[in-house]
């Protein structure tokens, strides 16, 4: 049975494509929770700010597809998103009198 090398390729092209786009959805899931937390009170400023930031290196990380120049936001975004998450779950207020007195104090 004769090899074909571009079987290989078109297969490797695909399976990073598809990882790309989980990439993408995992960026747009943190640019939601953290613009809904900015808005809405239920996330202090600045971890909000850094969700956003994390988003949109996450973004950015999905041009990994068309060149390697933006591999190096692979691990900023992958262990920074989880820190971020991590943060983002351990401090919503916990009753709606807090997002009261944080819109107050703001």
């Amino acid at each position: 049975m004769p090899t074909r090398p571009w079987t290989n390729s078109c297969g490797q092209r695909f399976a990073g494509a598809r990882a790309g786009l989980g990439r993408l959805s995992f960026a747009l899931l943190v640019a939601g929770l953290s613009a809904r937390g900015l808005v809405a009170g239920l996330l202090p400023r600045p971890v909000a700010w850094i969700g956003l930031v994390v988003a949109l290196a996450g973004m950015v990380r999905t041009l990994t597809l068309v060149g390697s120049g933006f591999a190096f936001l692979v691990p900023v975004v992958r262990f920074g998103g989880l820190l971020w998450l991590i943060a983002a779950a351990a401090l919503p207020p916990r009753t709606r009198h807090e997002v009261r007195s944080r819109d107050e104090s703001a």
